[in-house]
């Protein structure tokens, strides 16, 4: 049992990641580029090796062919580059040029997270999140496991806390834990988002403005743990 658990907890901080950054700029017409840099902790790292069977820098966690494979599939959606530096890190460029046709490429809940309008001479790009559309990012993602992933979530019904939530993960983690607490490991993992729009930033929800950039941040277990919908939006001209 306790095997399964930990199984499900490192793909959810596979998803995550324990650092996950990107940046993204977008003009006017919706086209643009991103960065996407994900970096593991040492005990995901540790953990998918003693998975695997694997031993230290020799492991593959990142299958940078399969991320091809499905990036190619994906209409208006083309990756420049897909690096893995170490056995913990990765690093992707990608091109799109249209930001809504990617967007209305997408199935079911997962279609329903993103969306680019426009209004007269503004531009709004918005990202709405619940409980079902968070699972279906989840599925949608190449390193998912349907089964694992439904054993490691809370029911939509039966929503867990986040406190709860971290002592979960942490039990399940706990025989990777060294001089850092698994929780505090668990709770500074976070997904960052930074948005460079062409022209005047109009209005944002849900994060911070620094210059001409609007930046997202969400700890994960917040998007795991998610009860209600969580909104983010960026409007421009």
């Amino acid at each position: 049992m306790k095997y399964h658990l930990a199984a499900a907890a490192a793909v959810v901080l596979l998803l995550s990641a324990c650092s996950v950054r990107q940046e993204v700029t977008l003009s006017r017409s919706g086209a643009g580029e991103a960065t996407v840099n994900v970096e593991l902790h040492r005990v995901l790292i540790e953990y998918l090796a003693d998975l695997s069977g694997f031993a230290g820098a020799s492991m593959e966690i990142f299958d940078l062919q399969a991320l091809e494979a499905r990036f190619a599939q994906e209409p208006g959606l083309e990756l420049l580059s897909a690096t893995a530096p170490s056995a913990g890190e990765l690093r992707l460029r990608l091109r799109f040029a249209d930001i809504a046709r990617v967007f209305d490429a997408q199935q079911g809940a997962v279609r329903e997270v993103f969306s680019f309008a426009e209004d007269g001479d503004q531009r709004r790009l918005q990202i709405r999140l619940t409980p079902h559309s968070v699972r279906a990012l989840m599925g949608f993602s190449p390193a998912s496991d349907s089964m694992l992933a439904d054993i490691l979530l809370p029911p939509v019904d039966q929503p867990m806390r986040e406190a709860d939530y971290v002592d979960y993960l942490a039990w399940a983690l706990e025989e990777y834990q060294r001089e850092t607490p698994i929780a505090s490991v668990i709770r500074s993992a976070t997904i960052r988002v930074v948005i460079e729009p062409e022209g005047t930033i109009v209005s944002q929800r849900g994060g911070r403005t620094e210059g001409n950039r609007v930046i997202f941040e969400i700890p994960v277990v917040r998007l795991l743990t998610v009860r209600n919908t969580l909104e983010y939006s960026l409007t421009f001209r």
